[in-house]
């Protein structure tokens, strides 16, 4: 029959071989795979921080445009978030 071999059969040395090359092969294959894949998770992490960094961008209003008043009580405002945030640091080290 086709499918029937014996175990002396097996031990062919040229049947080995072309294993072994074919085993070497796909370890390559694999490897380039897992290279691909890594590349790919990079790129798309990038491109996350860009977008995001965009959104932030596009967030920040233009104090400019705003009276004098409302710019000095904001930035005031900011000051004091930024103690408030600066002494919890402090607090939790």
């Amino acid at each position: 029959m086709l499918g029937q071999v014996t175990k002396g059969e097996l031990n062919n040395g040229v049947i080995n071989a072309c294993f072994m090359l074919l085993f070497k092969d796909l370890i390559r294959l694999l490897a380039c795979y897992n290279d691909g894949i890594i590349s790919l998770l990079g790129t798309y992490q990038r491109l996350l921080q860009a977008f995001y960094f965009s959104i932030v961008l596009l967030s920040i209003p233009n104090l400019t445009k705003f009276p004098s008043s409302f710019s000095i009580k904001f930035c005031g405002n900011l000051q004091q978030k930024l103690r408030d945030v600066t002494s919890w640091e402090n607090l939790s080290e």
